[in-house]
């Protein structure tokens, strides 16, 4: 019984893995929705850039899960039967907490960027360009350390 678990605790890693990705991406991504709808409420003469600013940022956080789901998938199916399972529920647990907080963290930059162009329309530029930033410098973050999970899974 004992090594029928561990033979299939990598499973488990990358599939709370895969779930604590998809709800980090689904709570990033609908709070900028949600700031999104506020913010085209409030100001519906800069809905346009309202939409884009909205889009880039989701993608930016679609950009991370993606990648760290396909990580998820190639630890749930790596087939060398002299792999470390625990290292390998590691790998797949640290990529899902990884991406849940990166996640979480830009979509709270999207809606703090979508709060202050309702607020300021005018500095929606501004605003939209040092978004973009601050997310790239935490997806970064992000895609480094999912690469260590990976790495250290081997």
């Amino acid at each position: 019984m004992t090594d029928m678990i561990i033979s299939n605790i990598g499973y488990l890693g990358a599939g709370l893995g895969v779930s604590f990705i998809i709800i980090g991406a689904a709570l990033g991504i609908g709070l900028i929705g949600k700031a999104a709808m506020t913010a085209i409420s409030k100001q519906p003469d800069v809905s346009g850039d309202i939409r884009t600013t909205m889009i880039i940022i989701s993608a930016l956080i679609e950009g991370i899960t993606l990648f760290a789901l396909i990580v998820c998938m190639l630890l749930a199916t790596n087939s060398n039967p002299n792999a470390d399972k625990l290292k390998l529920f590691s790998a797949g647990l640290g990529s899902g907490l990884v991406v849940f907080g990166s996640s979480l963290g830009i979509g709270l930059i999207g809606k703090s960027a979508l709060d202050g162009i309702a607020r300021q329309p005018e500095a929606r530029s501004t605003t939209r360009t040092s978004m973009i930033i601050v997310s790239a410098l935490i997806e970064g973050v992000a895609l480094f350390a999912v690469i260590i999970c990976m790495l250290l899974s081997m």
